[in-house]
């Protein structure tokens, strides 16, 4: 079972090193407490992306075609697909 969302979609895990919880410096305290915002952002989106593949598997199995969406979005349908295959990919 994955540990993380970057496992379940198949992307590659960097190995983490535990922060130091109490930074020597005022610049350092605040450089690990950015890092941490990113880190935390990066799962969210990473979510977001997920659940945005579900809801587009969803309409096309509704019977909606990819150009209605991709016009719909202004977008492409590559990156409609990708989205979906990484999304079909996390159930495996």
């Amino acid at each position: 079972m994955p540990n993380t969302l970057c496992e379940t979609v198949h992307m590659p895990a960097k190995p983490k090193r535990p922060r130091d919880p109490h930074p020597k410096t005022d610049a350092t305290r605040r450089l690990n407490d950015l890092m941490a915002r990113m880190e935390q952002l990066d799962e969210q989106a990473l979510q977001a992306r997920l659940e945005f593949g579900c809801a587009l598997k969803e309409e096309r199995d509704a019977g909606t075609s990819q150009d209605t969406i991709a016009r719909d979005l202004d977008t492409n349908r590559e990156i409609l697909r990708r989205i979906q295959r990484r999304y079909e990919d996390s159930l495996k």
